[in-house]
């Protein structure tokens, strides 16, 4: 949030070298991604995702958390991700989309989309899902956003 991604990559690192066996590490794993391509490192950031999520699912990408790793990998469309963060479930809808909006918005700024990120980011908001990480980081990025227009 503060924008020093080199530290944050180095946390990241950490916290899943520190992890216990047999935890999930897949969110440090997204954030790594994140991170990663936000200082220019796509390539590596795309493989170390994809192998970290290739070993660690035998559900061929079917979990919502893998299917957030295959949006950020291109392996699937906006549109059929964000159609997959869709539950009959008021509250898992509510907190799939949240999510969605957010690493949409992601993406769309890594491509330099800002007007679109910054709709995604505002969506993400819109979920009022203010204990997800997703939730706070978005609003992170629309102050960014705003101070840097």
């Amino acid at each position: 949030m503060k924008g020093d991604f080199e530290g944050a990559l180095s946390d990241l690192i950490h916290c899943d070298e520190l992890a216990p066996p047999g935890e999930s590490r897949d969110y440090a794993h997204l954030g790594s991604w994140l991170v990663r391509v936000r200082i220019g490192q796509s390539v590596e950031a795309n493989r170390e995702l994809a192998a970290y999520f290739n070993s660690q699912r035998n559900t061929a990408g079917a979990d919502w958390v893998s299917k957030i790793a295959r949006f950020l990998l291109d392996q699937i469309s906006q549109t059929e991700f964000l159609a997959d963060a869709a539950s009959t479930n008021v509250e898992k809808d509510r907190a799939s989309h949240c999510e969605a909006w957010y690493y949409a918005g992601v993406k769309r700024l890594l491509a330099g989309d800002k007007k679109t990120a910054a709709d995604c980011f505002h969506k993400c908001l819109a979920t009022q899902e203010t204990t997800f990480d997703e939730y706070m980081l978005a609003r992170a990025e629309l102050k960014s956003l705003e101070t840097t227009n």
